[in-house]
């Protein structure tokens, strides 16, 4: 459930998730499907692994209330 769009230029994703009142909220699939649209490609488990990483930075945090969400550290 949500958005997608896609840019026909070049094939940019931006698939936004159902909680339309957080924006700000992302998750590993989403993030996944965005780098794809730049052309990079990454498998399930690296980007994970990417999230966590900028985790343990304090660059993003796991989103109270919303399993496997994150947002941006402001």
């Amino acid at each position: 459930v949500g958005l997608l769009f896609k840019r026909n230029n070049d094939g940019l994703i931006v698939d936004m998730h159902k909680f339309f009142n957080n924006p700000d909220l992302f998750d590993s699939w989403r993030l996944m499907q965005f780098l794809e649209g730049f052309g990079l490609r990454y498998q399930q488990h690296e980007v994970d692994e990417m999230i966590e990483q900028l985790v343990q930075e304090s660059l993003v945090i796991s989103a109270p209330g919303f399993q496997h969400h994150y947002r941006l550290v402001s």
